[in-house]
């Protein structure tokens, strides 16, 4: 009897394994239906849904990605204010050596652009977040928001190193081949928006197939070549303003004249981005996606590497 309720037993084992490919292919399909289901409720394809079926898999979700940054954003943006008021009190506390009133205010300013550029990025963030379906405008209107939130970014940096050539001098080289990192990491952030751009667009799989024949970017491994050449191309430079500041001992000297430029300048991209990015994101009025413009996908991010060059000229020795 023993032996007998063994083969039964290994019969059932045998015939339960020889159904399982089918069962999970009816459960794939299962979920493949109710995620359309949700997605023509919601406008959303639901998280699980997303990792349970080939159809989606690999597909990054930029507004709940962007939308987490929008608090982020503005957290970093806040610790700026604490900052500015040091550096406005130290001339009256009496530290030696007194730091000159161009080094006081370009380190404020730079401070100053780190609030600003963070609080308009974090405001951007949200608005793109907000939306409820993937649609192609968002890829370009995310890039454009990055541009205030890596300014951001780069400015708190070089107020750093500003602080740093007058009081520990010796560091000031570390300093600005730090700012230098921050600029080549907002360029890639940027740049790496452009590898999923062909996942957004329409949620019907015929008609998002036949948008992207249209697109300039209409596949997943072109918009991977080209997020990786346009990183690379963009963040030259970044790496052409540190090795002439480093190797020529250049830098244009901290007046208030030159300040000015330099802030008015991160305060106009930071503006024009913002306003830009929320332009971008409105919605089509004929419904028709237009999805990411090869020129869009090169903008942000050379805007990104020229700024932090300028931000690293200025820097003092």
């Amino acid at each position: 009897m023993d032996i007998l309720g063994t083969a039964r037993i290994t019969k059932r084992l045998l015939v339960a394994v020889r159904q399982e490919p089918a069962s999970k292919e009816s459960h794939t399909a299962d979920i493949y239906g109710q995620s359309m289901a949700a997605t023509s409720v919601t406008g959303r394809l639901p998280n699980s849904c997303l990792s349970s079926t080939r159809t989606f898999e690999g597909r990054y979700d930029l507004l709940s990605g962007v939308g987490a940054y929008a608090p982020i954003l503005a957290i970093f943006g806040s610790l700026s204010v604490p900052a500015i008021v040091l550096v406005l009190t130290v001339p009256a506390l009496g530290v030696d050596p007194k730091p000159s009133t161009a080094i006081i205010g370009l380190a404020t300013g730079l401070l100053v652009i780190g609030m600003f550029g963070s609080l308009l990025g974090a405001l951007a963030a949200a608005a793109i977040g907000a939306e409820r379906l993937p649609t192609a405008n968002l890829t370009p209107a995310a890039m454009y928001m990055a541009v205030p939130a890596m300014a951001s970014i780069v400015s708190i940096l070089g107020a750093f190193e500003v602080l740093v050539s007058h009081y520990a001098h010796t560091s000031s080289t570390l300093f600005t081949v730090i700012v230098g990192a921050g600029g080549a990491f907002g360029v890639f952030f940027a740049a790496f928006a452009v590898a999923d751009s062909p996942s957004m667009g329409p949620l019907d799989p015929g008609e998002h197939a036949a948008w992207l024949m249209d697109q300039r970017l209409h596949d997943r491994k072109q918009a991977q070549r080209w997020a990786i050449g346009i990183a690379i191309a963009t963040m030259i430079p970044i790496a052409l303003a540190v090795s002439v500041w480093w190797w020529k001992d250049a830098n244009i000297a901290p007046t208030p004249d030159h300040n000015n430029g330099l802030i008015s300048a991160g305060l106009g991209l930071t503006i024009f981005f913002t306003a830009w990015s929320e332009i971008r994101a409105t919605h089509a009025i004929d419904a028709k996606d237009k999805g990411l413009r090869l020129w869009e996908a090169i903008l942000p991010c050379f805007v990104i590497g020229i700024y932090t060059a300028l931000v690293i000229l200025f820097l003092p020795h």
